[in-house]
């Protein structure tokens, strides 16, 4: 993936700078910082945290997990899971 006027020396790079930006896009690094240093991740905890910065509670939790500050899977249930069927790709 590549982002215009990022430079990078590889496609490993790339990715990194990549999910960078879409984390920062999607969930605000000051507000990030500030709920992770709080290290209060309950489902209501999450749940207000992602309405404040109106995002869904899934893309808080994925972050979480991303981050290494929650197991992969836990909170499974603030995920919305997405079907896509092949005639949507049309």
């Amino acid at each position: 993936m590549y982002i215009e006027g990022v430079q990078a020396s590889n496609d490993e790079d790339a990715e990194r700078e990549a999910d960078r930006f879409a984390a920062s896009m999607l969930i605000p690094a000051e507000d990030w910082a500030s709920f992770v240093q709080q290290g209060n991740f309950t489902t209501a905890a999450i749940t207000r945290f992602a309405q404040r910065i109106n995002v869904a509670p899934g893309i808080v939790v994925g972050r979480l997990e991303h981050d290494r500050h929650i197991r992969q899977g836990q909170f499974h249930s603030l995920k919305v899971k997405l079907a896509w069927s092949a005639s949507s790709a049309a």
